[in-house]
């Protein structure tokens, strides 16, 4: 509560300092949101790809039966 914060003394850096430390991590979350959404949109593909190749082994548009593992 606001009475228990009240009793510690918190060394805090001046508001400019405070604003390009708030600057940067806004920066550095929208990175990571893009990067994810990049990842998010590559494994749908991966996904897709995966399924359609599942399906032409199942009716057997693709050969497997002397595919090496």
């Amino acid at each position: 509560s606001q009475a228990i914060l009240s009793q510690f003394q918190f060394c805090l850096p001046p508001i400019k300092e405070q604003k390009q430390i708030a600057e940067f991590l806004i920066n550095n979350i929208n990175q990571s949101d893009q990067l994810i959404q990049q990842i998010i949109k590559k494994n749908s593909k991966i996904k897709e790809f995966m399924n359609s190749l599942t399906l032409s082994v199942v009716t057997g548009k693709i050969d497997v039966r002397e595919a090496v593992v």
